[in-house]
C-alpha cells in the first residue's frame, strides 16, 4: 500500500460581528439581544452561550443557528433568567 492523498475544504471561521457592541454597555434584558457572525460552514451551525453565577448557582443557556443566517435573537425572556 503507497502513501495517501486526499483534499478536504476547510471553512472560514466564524467571526463574532458585532461583539465590541455586545461587551460595550450592560446588557439590557429587558430587551431581546441580537447576534451578528460572518464566515464559517454555510452548512453547519453556530452554537451561543450565555452563562451566570449567582448565589452558589450556575446558570446558563445554549442556543444553535445555521451558520447562514448570519444572526440570532436572544429572546428577552431567556435573558431576564440569568443573573
Amino acid at each position: 500500500m503507497g502513501p495517501l492523498s486526499f483534499t478536504f475544504p476547510v471553512p472560514q471561521p466564524v467571526a463574532w460581528s458585532n461583539e465590541s457592541a455586545v461587551y460595550s454597555s450592560p446588557i439590557d434584558r429587558t430587551k431581546p439581544l441580537l447576534i451578528t457572525w460572518s464566515g464559517g460552514d454555510s452548512n453547519g451551525f453556530v452554537d451561543i452561550q450565555g452563562y451566570g453565577v449567582v448565589g452558589g448557582y450556575d446558570v446558563s443557556f445554549e442556543c444553535a443557528a445555521p451558520t447562514s443566517a448570519g444572526q440570532f435573537t436572544i429572546p428577552s425572556s431567556i435573558l431576564l433568567a440569568m443573573p
